[in-house]
């Protein structure tokens, strides 16, 4: 994310899952195997809403590197804005991130929290906590429509108008013999 947004890339895209003491951390899988040094360790196989914060940055990498916060990447975009009198258009280039929300296997019951109902939480959770990390969520986004509504709604609750991001629902179309 630092590269490119050093690089004047203004949008990246990054998928969340929420750690079992509450953490949000990126992560495109339910669980780290693919990603993980030793894919078989209890740890890597287990699904990241199982382990705790702690577990998942313990866990070794491919790239070398740990797994990673969606709070330090939002800070970091923060850290690399520019200053407000940029003068080009890639030096002016405002760091932003678009965040997957995931809805669970099997669907889960929304009103227990289940779904990626908990994670769309804990993201209100952080930005409320965080304001000013706000302005770097340029837009969530999901697959699940459920999912969109609900952050969406507490998201204005929490947050007011003016600094929920803005919401994605995305779709898949049929295939092209289908149309």
């Amino acid at each position: 994310y630092e590269t490119a947004w050093s690089s004047g890339v203004a949008l990246c895209e990054c998928d969340v899952s929420l750690t079992a003491d509450g953490h949000l951390v990126l992560c495109h899988d339910r669980e780290l195997a693919r990603l993980a040094l030793e894919p078989d360790a209890a740890r890597a196989a287990a699904p990241v809403g199982t382990l705790a914060l702690r577990d998942v940055l313990a866990l070794r990498l491919k790239s070398g590197c740990r797994a990673t916060t969606l709070a330090e990447v939002l800070t970091s975009a923060s850290t690399l804005s520019p200053a407000p009198c940029a003068a080009s258009a890639a030096v002016a280039a405002r760091p932003r991130l678009l965040v997957e929300l995931k809805a669970e296997p099997g669907g889960g019951d929304p009103e227990a929290g289940e779904g990626g109902l908990a994670a769309a939480r804990a993201l209100v959770e952080l930005l409320a906590a965080r304001p000013d990390l706000a302005a770097r969520v340029e837009l969530v986004m999901s697959f699940d429509a459920h999912l969109c509504r609900a952050f969406k709604r507490e998201a204005v609750a929490r947050l007011g108008a003016a600094l929920a991001p803005r919401v994605l629902l995305l779709s898949e179309l049929p295939e092209a013999g289908c149309l």
